[in-house]
């Protein structure tokens, strides 16, 4: 389940959202539940929420989050959430499950 998340988030659920990283985990977070309601899969569900999330790592190409999901199944779990630049300057957005 752990890989067909991240899978099914990197496939669906990244899109360009603009050059510039946000400022602060509650600024991509929305985004990023936006992104999930966007790309729901009825097998895996979405982010109803994210909360207690935290800067892990940041660079000028990568910001990235850690936090609990609220997920529509019911069940909650930790995930990261992100914002990458690529080599051609485009950036996307995406979460998976936290390690």
């Amino acid at each position: 389940m752990k890989g067909s998340l991240a899978l099914a988030a990197l496939l669906l659920g990244l899109f360009a959202m603009g050059c510039e990283p946000p400022e602060t985990c509650d600024e991509l977070a929305p985004r990023i539940i936006e992104m999930s309601e966007k790309n729901q899969d009825d097998h895996k569900g979405r982010v109803l929420k994210l909360y207690n999330a935290f800067e892990v790592r940041r660079s000028d190409s990568e910001f990235v989050c850690r936090g609990r999901a609220k997920w529509s199944r019911g069940d909650e779990s930790s995930v990261e959430f992100y914002w990458e630049r690529d080599q051609d300057g485009d950036a996307f957005i995406g979460y998976r499950r936290a390690r």
